[in-house]
Protein backbone atom coordinates (compact mmCIF):
# COMPACT_ATOMS: atom_id res chain seq x y z
CA UNK A 1 0.00 0.00 0.00
CA UNK A 2 1.37 3.41 -0.99
CA UNK A 3 1.42 6.13 1.67
CA UNK A 4 -0.64 8.34 -0.66
CA UNK A 5 -3.41 5.70 -0.77
CA UNK A 6 -3.89 5.56 3.01
CA UNK A 7 -7.26 6.81 4.28
CA UNK A 8 -6.88 7.98 7.85
CA UNK A 9 -10.40 8.83 8.95
CA UNK A 10 -11.73 12.26 9.91
CA UNK A 11 -9.96 12.65 13.28
CA UNK A 12 -6.54 11.60 12.01
CA UNK A 13 -6.99 13.73 8.89
CA UNK A 14 -7.55 16.69 11.22
CA UNK A 15 -4.59 15.85 13.46
CA UNK A 16 -2.19 15.40 10.55
CA UNK A 17 -3.40 18.26 8.35
CA UNK A 18 -0.53 19.81 6.45
CA UNK A 19 1.89 17.01 7.28
CA UNK A 20 4.63 15.94 4.90
CA UNK A 21 4.76 12.16 4.64
CA UNK A 22 7.71 9.92 3.93
CA UNK A 23 8.05 6.14 4.33
CA UNK A 24 10.38 4.75 6.98
CA UNK A 25 11.60 1.22 6.45
CA UNK A 26 12.18 -1.02 9.44
CA UNK A 27 13.73 -4.46 9.60
CA UNK A 28 10.73 -6.44 10.84
CA UNK A 29 9.43 -9.99 10.83
CA UNK A 30 6.72 -10.96 8.31
CA UNK A 31 3.28 -9.53 9.09
CA UNK A 32 4.77 -6.90 11.44
CA UNK A 33 3.23 -3.40 11.44
CA UNK A 34 4.23 -0.91 8.76
CA UNK A 35 5.39 2.42 10.11
CA UNK A 36 5.29 5.86 8.50
CA UNK A 37 6.21 9.24 9.92
CA UNK A 38 4.49 12.58 9.77
CA UNK A 39 4.90 16.05 11.23
CA UNK A 40 1.45 17.18 12.41
CA UNK A 41 0.78 20.61 13.93
CA UNK A 42 0.89 19.42 17.57
CA UNK A 43 3.26 18.02 18.62
CA UNK A 44 5.89 18.85 16.02
CA UNK A 45 7.17 15.29 15.69
CA UNK A 46 5.01 12.16 15.70
CA UNK A 47 4.86 8.63 14.40
CA UNK A 48 1.88 7.03 12.72
CA UNK A 49 1.76 3.25 12.81
CA UNK A 50 -0.53 1.25 10.56
CA UNK A 51 -1.21 -2.46 11.04
CA UNK A 52 -3.94 -5.08 10.49
CA UNK A 53 -7.13 -4.40 12.44
CA UNK A 54 -6.85 -5.02 16.18
CA UNK A 55 -3.11 -5.65 16.26
CA UNK A 56 -2.08 -2.29 17.74
CA UNK A 57 -4.34 -2.49 20.79
CA UNK A 58 -1.50 -4.08 22.80
CA UNK A 59 0.81 -1.16 22.01
CA UNK A 60 -1.80 1.29 23.29
CA UNK A 61 -2.37 -0.65 26.52
CA UNK A 62 1.36 -0.94 27.26
CA UNK A 63 2.14 2.72 26.59
CA UNK A 64 -0.71 3.79 28.85
CA UNK A 65 0.52 1.43 31.58
CA UNK A 66 4.12 2.65 31.30
CA UNK A 67 3.05 6.27 31.48
CA UNK A 68 1.02 5.55 34.62
CA UNK A 69 4.22 4.19 36.24
CA UNK A 70 6.48 7.03 35.02
CA UNK A 71 8.41 4.86 32.56
CA UNK A 72 9.53 6.88 29.52
CA UNK A 73 7.51 5.92 26.46
CA UNK A 74 5.64 7.73 23.66
CA UNK A 75 2.29 9.37 24.36
CA UNK A 76 -0.75 7.91 22.62
CA UNK A 77 -2.24 10.83 20.67
CA UNK A 78 -4.93 8.93 18.78
CA UNK A 79 -5.88 5.29 18.22
CA UNK A 80 -8.36 4.23 15.55
CA UNK A 81 -9.15 0.51 15.53
CA UNK A 82 -10.09 -0.78 12.11
CA UNK A 83 -12.91 -3.12 11.27
CA UNK A 84 -12.65 -6.38 9.34
CA UNK A 85 -10.34 -6.05 6.37
CA UNK A 86 -9.24 -2.59 7.47
CA UNK A 87 -6.23 -1.19 9.30
CA UNK A 88 -5.49 0.07 12.79
CA UNK A 89 -3.93 3.52 13.04
CA UNK A 90 -1.92 4.65 16.04
CA UNK A 91 -0.59 8.19 16.29
CA UNK A 92 2.09 8.63 18.98
CA UNK A 93 4.54 11.29 20.07
CA UNK A 94 8.18 10.99 19.09
CA UNK A 95 10.92 10.65 21.69
CA UNK A 96 13.80 13.08 21.22
CA UNK A 97 16.99 11.17 20.48
CA UNK A 98 18.37 8.40 18.27
CA UNK A 99 17.68 4.71 18.37
CA UNK A 100 20.44 2.28 19.19
CA UNK A 101 20.97 0.93 15.68
CA UNK A 102 21.81 4.31 14.15
CA UNK A 103 25.33 5.10 13.01
CA UNK A 104 25.59 7.78 15.71
CA UNK A 105 24.95 5.23 18.45
CA UNK A 106 26.88 2.31 16.96
CA UNK A 107 29.99 4.48 16.54
CA UNK A 108 30.17 4.60 20.36
CA UNK A 109 29.93 0.87 21.12
CA UNK A 110 31.22 0.87 24.70
CA UNK A 111 28.99 3.73 25.79
CA UNK A 112 26.07 2.24 23.88
CA UNK A 113 26.43 -1.15 25.56
CA UNK A 114 26.64 0.42 29.02
CA UNK A 115 23.53 2.49 28.46
CA UNK A 116 21.68 -0.37 26.76
CA UNK A 117 22.34 -2.58 29.80
CA UNK A 118 21.46 0.19 32.23
CA UNK A 119 18.17 0.89 30.51
CA UNK A 120 17.16 -2.75 30.71
CA UNK A 121 18.15 -3.04 34.35
CA UNK A 122 16.10 0.04 35.22
CA UNK A 123 13.06 -1.45 33.50
CA UNK A 124 13.53 -4.77 35.32
CA UNK A 125 14.55 -3.13 38.59
CA UNK A 126 13.30 0.23 39.78
CA UNK A 127 10.24 0.29 37.50
CA UNK A 128 9.28 -3.37 37.61
CA UNK A 129 7.53 -3.53 41.00
CA UNK A 130 4.89 -0.96 40.08
CA UNK A 131 4.53 -2.35 36.56
CA UNK A 132 4.12 -5.92 37.82
CA UNK A 133 1.46 -4.85 40.29
CA UNK A 134 -0.48 -2.99 37.62
CA UNK A 135 -0.05 -5.75 35.04
CA UNK A 136 -1.25 -8.45 37.44
CA UNK A 137 -4.34 -6.35 38.19
CA UNK A 138 -5.09 -6.25 34.46
CA UNK A 139 -4.74 -10.04 34.10
CA UNK A 140 -4.12 -11.94 30.87
CA UNK A 141 -3.65 -8.81 28.75
CA UNK A 142 -0.02 -8.58 29.89
CA UNK A 143 0.76 -12.28 30.34
CA UNK A 144 3.88 -13.07 28.27
CA UNK A 145 5.04 -16.12 30.21
CA UNK A 146 6.43 -19.34 28.74
CA UNK A 147 3.10 -21.11 28.17
CA UNK A 148 1.84 -18.16 26.13
CA UNK A 149 5.08 -17.89 24.17
CA UNK A 150 5.34 -21.61 23.44
CA UNK A 151 1.73 -21.75 22.23
CA UNK A 152 2.33 -18.79 19.91
CA UNK A 153 5.54 -20.26 18.48
CA UNK A 154 3.91 -23.66 17.95
CA UNK A 155 0.99 -22.05 16.13
CA UNK A 156 3.27 -19.95 13.91
CA UNK A 157 5.43 -22.95 13.06
CA UNK A 158 2.48 -25.18 12.19
CA UNK A 159 0.83 -22.64 9.89
CA UNK A 160 4.12 -21.82 8.17
CA UNK A 161 4.57 -18.25 9.43
CA UNK A 162 8.23 -18.90 10.29
CA UNK A 163 10.07 -19.39 6.98
CA UNK A 164 12.86 -21.90 6.52
CA UNK A 165 11.86 -24.39 9.22
CA UNK A 166 9.48 -26.79 7.43
CA UNK A 167 11.98 -29.65 7.13
CA UNK A 168 12.89 -29.51 10.83
CA UNK A 169 9.41 -28.71 12.14
CA UNK A 170 9.00 -31.62 14.56
CA UNK A 171 12.52 -31.28 15.96
CA UNK A 172 12.02 -27.56 16.54
CA UNK A 173 8.64 -28.14 18.17
CA UNK A 174 10.20 -30.73 20.48
CA UNK A 175 12.94 -28.28 21.46
CA UNK A 176 10.46 -25.48 22.10
CA UNK A 177 8.27 -27.74 24.22
CA UNK A 178 11.20 -28.76 26.48
CA UNK A 179 12.60 -25.62 28.07
CA UNK A 180 15.56 -25.88 30.46
CA UNK A 181 15.06 -26.04 34.25
CA UNK A 182 14.15 -22.77 35.96
CA UNK A 183 13.09 -21.30 32.62
CA UNK A 184 10.62 -19.07 34.40
CA UNK A 185 12.15 -18.48 37.80
CA UNK A 186 12.54 -14.69 37.76
CA UNK A 187 9.45 -12.80 36.62
CA UNK A 188 9.73 -9.07 35.88
CA UNK A 189 7.94 -6.64 33.60
CA UNK A 190 9.65 -7.15 30.24
CA UNK A 191 9.85 -5.01 27.12
CA UNK A 192 9.36 -8.14 25.04
CA UNK A 193 11.48 -6.97 22.10
CA UNK A 194 14.45 -5.26 23.74
CA UNK A 195 16.52 -4.59 20.63
CA UNK A 196 18.73 -1.64 19.78
CA UNK A 197 16.20 0.02 17.41
CA UNK A 198 13.55 -0.08 20.17
CA UNK A 199 15.54 1.97 22.69
CA UNK A 200 15.94 5.73 22.24
CA UNK A 201 19.16 7.38 23.43
CA UNK A 202 20.38 10.90 23.99
CA UNK A 203 24.03 11.39 23.05
CA UNK A 204 25.68 13.50 25.74
CA UNK A 205 28.60 15.87 25.22
CA UNK A 206 32.06 14.59 26.03
CA UNK A 207 33.29 15.53 29.48
CA UNK A 208 36.89 16.57 30.11
CA UNK A 209 39.20 13.59 29.76
CA UNK A 210 36.60 11.33 28.12
CA UNK A 211 37.39 9.75 24.77
CA UNK A 212 33.85 8.63 23.99
CA UNK A 213 30.58 10.52 24.48
CA UNK A 214 28.11 8.90 26.86
CA UNK A 215 24.59 7.86 25.94
CA UNK A 216 21.50 8.08 28.11
CA UNK A 217 18.31 6.09 27.62
CA UNK A 218 15.37 8.46 27.15
CA UNK A 219 12.63 5.94 26.38
CA UNK A 220 11.36 2.70 24.91
CA UNK A 221 9.33 2.12 21.72
CA UNK A 222 7.60 -0.75 19.85
CA UNK A 223 6.01 -2.08 23.01
CA UNK A 224 3.33 -4.44 21.72
CA UNK A 225 5.06 -7.52 23.18
CA UNK A 226 5.66 -6.07 26.66
CA UNK A 227 4.35 -7.81 29.76
CA UNK A 228 5.06 -10.20 32.59
CA UNK A 229 7.76 -12.77 31.79
CA UNK A 230 11.17 -14.01 32.88
CA UNK A 231 13.91 -11.38 32.55
CA UNK A 232 15.71 -13.67 30.07
CA UNK A 233 13.10 -12.72 27.45
CA UNK A 234 14.73 -9.28 27.26
CA UNK A 235 18.29 -10.49 27.82
CA UNK A 236 17.87 -12.84 24.85
CA UNK A 237 16.54 -10.20 22.45
CA UNK A 238 19.25 -7.77 23.60
CA UNK A 239 22.04 -10.29 22.95
CA UNK A 240 20.53 -11.21 19.58
CA UNK A 241 20.34 -7.52 18.64
CA UNK A 242 23.94 -6.81 19.65
CA UNK A 243 25.10 -9.70 17.49
CA UNK A 244 22.90 -8.67 14.57
CA UNK A 245 24.29 -5.13 14.68
CA UNK A 246 27.93 -6.21 14.66
CA UNK A 247 28.59 -5.94 18.39
CA UNK A 248 29.16 -9.63 19.14
CA UNK A 249 32.39 -8.94 21.01
CA UNK A 250 30.53 -6.56 23.32
CA UNK A 251 27.97 -9.16 24.49
CA UNK A 252 30.05 -10.18 27.57
CA UNK A 253 30.38 -6.51 28.58
CA UNK A 254 26.63 -6.03 28.20
CA UNK A 255 25.83 -9.03 30.41
CA UNK A 256 28.47 -8.04 32.97
CA UNK A 257 27.12 -4.49 33.15
CA UNK A 258 23.54 -5.71 33.51
CA UNK A 259 24.36 -8.17 36.30
CA UNK A 260 26.56 -5.63 38.11
CA UNK A 261 23.82 -3.00 38.07
CA UNK A 262 21.28 -5.59 39.21
CA UNK A 263 23.52 -6.59 42.12
CA UNK A 264 23.89 -2.94 43.14
CA UNK A 265 20.10 -2.75 43.34
CA UNK A 266 20.02 -5.84 45.57
CA UNK A 267 19.32 -8.58 43.02
CA UNK A 268 22.22 -10.96 42.34
CA UNK A 269 22.06 -12.65 38.93
CA UNK A 270 24.32 -15.32 37.45
CA UNK A 271 23.83 -15.77 33.71
CA UNK A 272 22.60 -19.26 32.80
CA UNK A 273 23.86 -19.87 29.25
CA UNK A 274 21.47 -22.77 28.50
CA UNK A 275 18.51 -20.67 29.56
CA UNK A 276 19.77 -17.69 27.54
CA UNK A 277 20.26 -19.84 24.43
CA UNK A 278 16.73 -21.29 24.75
CA UNK A 279 15.21 -17.82 24.95
CA UNK A 280 17.31 -16.59 22.02
CA UNK A 281 16.01 -19.50 19.96
CA UNK A 282 12.45 -18.65 21.02
CA UNK A 283 13.02 -15.02 20.05
CA UNK A 284 14.11 -15.96 16.53
CA UNK A 285 10.91 -18.00 16.11
CA UNK A 286 8.52 -15.29 17.26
Amino acid sequence: MEVEDVRLGAELERLTEGATWCPVWHLQRPLSPTTATAAPPLPSSTYLKMAPAGTLAADVAVMQLLKSCDVPAPHVLHYAQGGEGQADFLLISALAGVHGATAEALSRPEALVRSFAGGLQSLHGQHSTALLRSAEDLGAKFDRRVAVRVARVERRLRVGEVPGHAERLEAILAHVAKPPPNVESDLVFTHGDYCLPNVIFQILNNQAGETEAELRVVGFVDLGSAGVADRYVDLASAVWSLRFNGLEKHVPAFLQCYTARSELSGHKITINQDKLDWYINMFTLT
